[in-house]
């Protein structure tokens, strides 16, 4: 049920040597040095944490420890009443806060009149673990996204609260979806039978919201407000467990970020094109199947790096916004991330099907290739 340690192993945290401590037993400021250096917080120039381990040490150290291990459960500690609890609370909201990155975009969709296509690109930018981890059917990290007018008038929304406290049914969720034994789903951990998918966000990697909308007669400003949220647990969850009443689940706001747009200036984009991504996911799949075929050697390494080139393109440089780029990458990262899909630490279906079968040596082969490549 809880794949955290998993998900650390087959980062790129741990092929730098980046321990749990290094992130959750120093400051936060600190915890955000370690990601965006990639190094053990030892390794910082002037961290400013050596001291005397305890009370008394004959000796200091170069570097010491606080053993609070904060993590993201900023509801619990709140409610525990004490004021040290309290201060683990704000540093849990913290430690949220500095985790993850917002990108957006917008297009008017070509030859579909006034429909537009925004895009919230959400990367896991210094947690060495998925956002969410831990029982991760159970987290609920969203998107939550506005779009109006340059009158304030709605437009188009997803991701909001109802009176019940619960989020959007339709919302875009980053979560793993379990079932019971009966495929339904699953919405308690004794319930759980298995998972049909994951939507988690791998260290340093991203996940999409995409929309569509129509944009009004006379609209000349779109003014979009995107938020990534999170709760340790949904409302009907703590209901069941608690009793109804009894606590209020609050929502952290990772991340808010608001871009105006003028209507005039927005592109029109010709990838963004229904029947072109129809083609390439049928392309996409004829390859799979061929992949996956007895007939094929799925060895040769030219046939992998041209199942790849379908979706990430041709040189590693995609030209679908759902699929990164793998030119360039760091080649420990690739690595590490192609492991995960083979072992099933990162869930992909195409991913997980075309490489199972792939040796080790193959997929050293193909991160080596593709960190080799210029941007």
């Amino acid at each position: 049920l809880e794949r955290t340690y998993d998900e650390w192993k087959y980062s790129a945290y741990a092929q730098n040597n980046i321990q749990c401590q290094d992130c959750h037993m120093v400051p936060v400021e600190t915890a955000i040095r370690v990601a965006d250096e990639m190094k053990p917080a030892r390794e910082l120039a002037n961290h400013g944490l050596g001291g005397k381990a305890a009370i008394g040490a004959e000796s200091e150290r170069d570097l010491i420890h606080g053993h609070a291990f904060v993590g993201g459960n900023s509801v619990i500690t709140a409610q525990l009443g004490d004021a040290d609890s309290y201060e683990k609370s704000l540093i849990a909201k913290k430690r949220l806060r500095s985790a993850a990155e917002l990108e957006i975009s917008i297009n008017k969709i070509k030859n579909q009149g006034d429909l537009h296509n925004l895009t919230v690109k959400v990367t896991n930018q210094r947690a060495g673990h998925h956002m969410p981890t831990s029982l991760t059917f159970i987290r609920e990290l969203w998107l939550q996204v506005e779009v109006t007018d340059q009158n304030n008038r709605l437009i188009f929304e997803s991701g909001g609260i109802d009176e019940q406290n619960e989020v959007d049914e339709n919302a875009t969720m980053f979560k793993a979806y379990a079932v019971d034994e009966n495929g339904a789903p699953a919405q308690y951990i004794w319930t759980v039978a298995r998972f049909e998918r994951r939507t988690t966000i791998a260290p340093k990697g991203h996940q999409f919201g995409r929309y569509n909308f129509n944009v009004p007669a006379g609209t000349t400003e779109l003014r979009v407000r995107a938020r990534l949220n999170y709760r340790s647990f949904s409302q009907h969850f703590v209901d069941h467990l608690l009793g109804e009443g009894k606590l209020e689940v609050p929502k952290v706001v990772m991340n808010d970020l608001k871009i105006i747009y003028q209507a005039a200036d927005l592109s029109v984009k010709s990838e963004v094109n229904f029947s072109e991504i129809d083609e390439v996911e049928a392309e996409g799949n004829r390859l799979l199947e061929a992949y996956l075929s007895p007939k094929i050697a799925i060895q040769e390494q030219k046939r992998l790096i041209q199942a790849c080139s379908v979706c990430h393109g041709k040189n590693g440089i995609s030209t679908q916004d759902e699929f990164p780029n793998l030119a360039g990458q760091n080649e420990i990262y690739l690595l590490s991330a192609l492991r995960a899909y083979k072992s099933g630490g990162r869930i992909e279906p195409r991913m997980n099907a075309m490489i199972k079968d792939v040796s080790d040596k193959q997929l050293r082969a193909l991160a080596e290739h593709y960190a080799k490549i210029s941007k």
